[in-house]
């Protein structure tokens, strides 16, 4: 069922870049920066990604425009409240290596972005199932143990706990 849900809600849009794009119920946008356009990523959310993320901003020459470079950024509501949280995917050789880049989930709160969750892999989209009235999220990883001198790519899913995104281990 899952690689069923992978196959239809998933699709590739450049080098360590996914967007979810027909999550059945669900309208996902993805809002990467691309060179000369609008990205509608709100300041204040690069704002908040900055301050919980002193490094890769310092990596960026602490300029707000390097910043936005280095980044994708999904909008999607997880808690179907009318209002998108993001999912904000460095793009970068910073937060990235060969098993994926660093990703971090932000919902708006009492005039902030607060991190509710992160993770180390290919950002894959969201599951149509919810845990504590937020959808699941769907990540690639790549597994060593399962393959002697490589790895493969499996799908992770990501609970919400009440306060935060956490890996689902299946027990």
């Amino acid at each position: 069922m899952l690689a069923l849900l992978l196959l239809v809600s998933i699709s590739y849009v450049g080098s360590r870049q996914y967007r979810a794009s027909k999550v059945i119920g669900k309208k996902t946008a993805f809002t990467g920066t691309i060179p000369g356009k609008s990205d509608n990523i709100p300041e204040s959310l690069l704002v908040d990604v900055a301050r919980d993320e002193p490094g890769w901003f310092q990596h960026c020459g602490s300029s707000m425009g390097q910043f936005r470079k280095v980044m994708t950024v999904t909008a999607v509501d997880l808690n179907n409240d009318g209002n998108d949280e993001y999912v904000v995917q460095a793009a970068d050789s910073y937060y990235c290596g060969s098993g994926g880049c660093s990703f971090y989930i932000y919902h708006y709160k009492s005039s902030r972005y607060d991190r509710i969750g992160e993770d180390f892999g290919f950002y894959a989209g969201i599951s149509g199932t919810l845990h504590n009235g937020f959808n699941d999220i769907v990540n690639e990883v790549k597994d060593y143990s399962r393959k002697k001198g490589g790895s493969e790519v499996i799908a992770v899913t990501l609970h919400y706990n009440g306060t935060t995104y956490v890996r689902y281990s299946g027990k």
